[in-house]
């Protein structure tokens, strides 16, 4: 049973007050969204639902397409976390839904200070800051923290999937970094990282054949790579699969490599770090390939 991101625990409306438009209004917000992903909630079941029924009656019943499809379906009834071939109908809904909620509570924080009521301002502040944690459910971050939305990564701290990935995956993510170092960690010691301290102009891989206990150890490849600017959001891709490789920028190729990995063998959770700069993380996904034959 899916359970709609702790809804009721997270949006328990305050008693309302006769004499407070402002929460008034804020609390119908509230009732929207939560009406909104409860509905949103169960088209996504249909999907799951209707895909599953696709792979198994299929020609050729797949069963690498079920453990994934049970994988996802697993993530999404704990984090509401959208698989990626999601209709764009649900993405464009959970992102509307959001920012109108988001709104609410920014125009009822603006309306209780302009009416010197600090402490009913400070009090939907926080509920803004749950709304938002509400969206990073899938994610370790108690090292950073979450600011407008996205997650603020310190120096030398890192943020952590709560779920341990296996077999062929692309990592996704939308980030930024205050000067250097987006490092991505990923299998046996593998790692990606943009604007390295030593050489901005140099991308640095560590390839998935290092100890599964240590970050970095895998062995060094680089390539040349046009630095990323300071504070600016880009995309950033990293696949692994059996047969290879290849890092995205933007969806620009900017390394690959073929090579055999048993990635059929391979679990991790995923990490992202900072280490001389600061990292913001506005987006990360997380999807399971299907293995190349």
């Amino acid at each position: 049973m899916i359970r709609p991101l702790l809804i009721a625990l997270l949006f328990a409306l305050p008693a309302l007050a006769e004499d407070d438009p402002i929460r008034a209004t804020l609390n119908e917000a509230k009732k929207k969204y939560d009406l909104g992903i409860r509905t949103m909630n169960a088209k996504v079941s249909e999907a799951f639902q209707t895909r599953d029924d696709k792979i198994r009656n299929s020609a050729k019943t797949s069963t690498a397409l079920l453990e994934i499809l049970k994988g996802e379906r697993q993530r999404f009834t704990d984090y509401r976390e959208l698989p990626a071939w999601a209709p764009t109908a649900l993405v464009t809904q959970q992102k509307q839904l959001l920012t109108e909620c988001e709104e609410a509570h920014t125009k009822a924080i603006k309306n209780y200070l302009k009416d010197k009521q600090d402490d009913a301002a400070a009090k939907v502040d926080k509920e803004l800051d749950e709304l938002w944690a509400s969206t990073w459910l899938q994610m370790d971050y108690k090292e950073a923290r979450i600011k407008d939305g996205y997650i603020r990564i310190p120096r030398e701290k890192g943020i952590a999937t709560k779920t341990t990935f296996t077999g062929p995956i692309e990592i996704s993510l939308i980030a930024r970094t205050e000067d250097e170092n987006i490092r991505i960690n990923a299998y046996n010691g593998s790692v990606v990282i943009f604007n390295w301290e030593g050489n901005r102009k140099e991308l640095r891989v560590c390839r998935p054949d290092g100890n599964p206990n240590n970050l970095e150890s895998g062995s060094l490849v680089t390539a040349k790579l046009t630095p990323l600017e300071p504070n600016k959001w880009y995309t950033l891709r990293w696949q692994i699969q059996s047969k290879g490789m290849a890092v995205y920028c933007n969806d620009r190729l900017v390394w690959s490599e073929k090579k055999a990995y048993k990635t059929e063998d391979m679990s991790s959770k995923i990490i992202i770090k900072a280490a001389t700069s600061i990292v913001d993380v506005k987006e990360l996904k997380i999807k399971s390939l299907v293995p190349l034959d």
